[in-house]
């Protein structure tokens, strides 16, 4: 049976090889008729086709989403949640499917996406907490000689989501349900490098009762799609998930548009610092699996380096290497697989050279860099070996200590003081999250303290905390999510003043 069958058999639904965009309630095809495939990145074969979409295309989806909006943002927001949370119950029931899905589009192993660690959890949780926060939102009164002020908050209309390739569910999934749970409709482009589990997405947003309009999807090139929808004055805040290149491009086109909300989510560069006192039989497997098994380390807070005390630097090396060396490399889909392949043929030669262009600086290659040799059917899929740099006597003599690097790379450095740890964590342009290992809690906290980030982790590696504040700090993006910052972005306020 292969992916698309077994999809089909555990959605009961018919999920086709070609991907349609869904405006106003319904699986359309882009004006034009225009599609492209995408591949399987396990074997670089094409897995489906998606739609090349044009600004009319976009456009239709705005206009769907402003229609929409009028009568959305009347309906209560009980209302609103309850259908919202059926989106959470059909996302849960459907969790099995949405992870085949998220294989095909990013080739990620089931060892990363198992039912104790997967995305589609998270989602649940997340999208019944963000329902229950805008229900419970309330708002401010004062009173004072002869006069009662109050305020009301509204929904700001028509949102844009674009988000990338890397977690695409979580990208669309935590900015679209505050948005739609305070009364705004959402026009979503996703990338198209993974394309089936966003329409897997659109389909249970329709299947849970989702009125027509209020969600739509439009696929197709990024830099058509989201110019127009940057450049759309009827999109009223715009949500991205991408490049800081990207994200300057948006900017440049909305320059004239200065009422409109912007969220950017960047690049990052997670460093993990390790004392000497930290207990390594817990540090090794989260230092293993926040480097290679999450989406190949493809993820944004995928660990990129490992700042290690000098006086255990050469055991957590030692054992760090032993245990890269048994990770098993291969399809996505077959049992016992901890490390499938990247997203692209492309970004796999874009890591190949940054590894490279480390070793010129004079970097070690302790590990891994090349192309593995797998069965022939595996041959033109888009596979790295696990790879592990060292060689560091500090943390800037190497650029690719300065980047970010979405793949499995990571670079050992040691550091003897705790400033100098502090120092090399914040010696890159990123400042999204970073991780502290440490028993001595005064440390720990003095070092969460210094660290430029916007999220520190003590003694654990990416928490699920949607209650809490999640904000970029310098060119990881702009913005703050996270509880009432997200409900908060996705309204406006009016303050009413009565005088007696």
């Amino acid at each position: 049976m292969d992916f698309l069958s077994q999809i089909n058999h555990l959605f009961r639904r018919d999920i086709s090889e070609q991907i349609q965009n869904f405006i106003n309630g319904e699986f359309v095809p882009p004006e034009d008729g225009r599609f492209a495939d995408t591949l399987n990145p396990s074997t670089g074969e094409v897995l489906c086709k998606y739609p090349v979409s044009t600004v009319k295309d976009v456009e239709r989806a705005i206009d769907a989403a402003r229609s929409a909006f009028y009568s959305w943002s009347k309906v209560c927001k009980n209302e609103r949640a309850k259908i919202l949370n059926q989106v959470a119950k059909l996302l849960g029931k459907r969790s099995e499917a949405f992870i085949r899905a998220e294989i095909m589009d990013q080739g990620r192993a089931i060892h990363g996406v198992s039912k104790e660690d997967n995305d589609i959890t998270r989602e649940v949780l997340n999208i019944k907490y963000f329902t229950a926060q805008a229900v419970a939102t309330v708002e401010s009164a004062t009173q004072s000689q002869g006069s009662v002020s109050y305020s009301t908050r509204y929904p700001l209309g028509v949102v844009g989501i674009i988000t990338s390739w890397a977690s695409p569910l979580h990208s669309i999934l935590w900015h679209a349900i505050p948005a739609l749970a305070s009364g705004n409709c959402v026009v979503i482009k996703p990338s198209s490098l993974a394309p089936v589990e966003v329409h897997l997405l659109a389909k249970t947003f329709s299947d849970a009762g989702i009125p027509r309009g209020v969600v739509n999807v439009v696929y197709g090139k990024g830099d058509v799609l989201g110019r127009a929808m940057a450049a759309h004055p009827t999109v009223k805040a715009l949500a991205l998930a991408g490049s800081e290149r990207t994200a300057s491009a948006t900017l440049a086109v909305s320059q004239l548009l200065y009422t409109k909300k912007f969220m950017f989510r960047l690049g990052n560069c997670h460093p993990m610092i390790v004392f000497d006192d930290a207990n390594l039989e817990e540090v090794l497997p989260v230092a293993i699996r926040g480097s290679f098994l999450r989406n190949e380390g493809q993820n944004v807070h995928s660990i990129n380096r490992i700042f290690v005390h000098a006086s255990i630097l050469q055991t957590f090396t030692e054992r760090f290497i032993r245990v890269v060396q048994r990770l098993k490399i291969g399809s996505a889909h077959e049992t016992g697989i901890q490390v499938g392949p990247l997203i692209s043929k492309e970004h796999r030669q874009k890591i190949i050279g940054l590894i490279q262009g480390a070793v010129n600086d004079g970097a070690e290659l302790l590990w891994g860099g090349k192309i593995p040799k797998l069965d022939s059917k595996l041959a033109k899929g888009f596979f790295l070996e696990p790879t592990v740099l060292g060689g560091f006597q500090s943390s800037t003599i190497s650029t690719i200590n300065t980047l970010e690097v979405q793949g499995p790379v990571v670079r050992i450095i040691p550091f003897r003081t705790a400033n100098e740890a502090v120092v090399g964590a914040n010696g890159t342009m990123y400042g999204l999250s970073a991780s502290v290992w440490c028993k001595d809690v005064k440390v720990a906290h003095s070092i969460a303290d210094q660290l430029n980030v916007g999220s520190v982790w003590i003694n654990s590696w990416l928490p699920n905390e949607p209650n809490m504040p999640h904000e970029s700090w310098k060119q990881s993006g702009l913005g703050r999510t996270g509880g009432a910052y997200s409900i908060d972005f996705y309204t406006e306020l009016k303050t009413v003043s009565i005088t007696f």
